[in-house]
């Protein structure tokens, strides 16, 4: 996401596959798109990163995160399942 633009590109998503979650390609090139958000959307997806960062300071060691920039992870860093 980039806050100042106020844009978002779909560059991966996240699929189970055998019970594993797996980082994966979009389906098609036009799922691969940026998308314009509006502020309202930028301003909680901006606080949802800083809380990633505390997370991943509180959790240290124990951080899972992948590093793939995912938007959603648990406190650990573990992607969030959908519900």
């Amino acid at each position: 996401m980039d806050p100042h633009e106020g844009v978002l590109t779909g560059r991966q998503a996240l699929q189970r596959v055998g019970g594993e979650q797996l980082i994966v390609a979009p389906k098609t090139l036009r799922s691969a798109r940026r998308v314009a958000l509006p502020a309202k959307c930028v301003t909680a997806l901006c606080a949802q990163r800083a809380q990633q960062k505390a997370d991943r300071q509180a959790a240290g060691a124990n951080w899972k995160g992948t590093g793939q920039g995912l938007v959603s992870t648990t406190k650990n860093g573990n992607p969030r399942q959908a519900g």
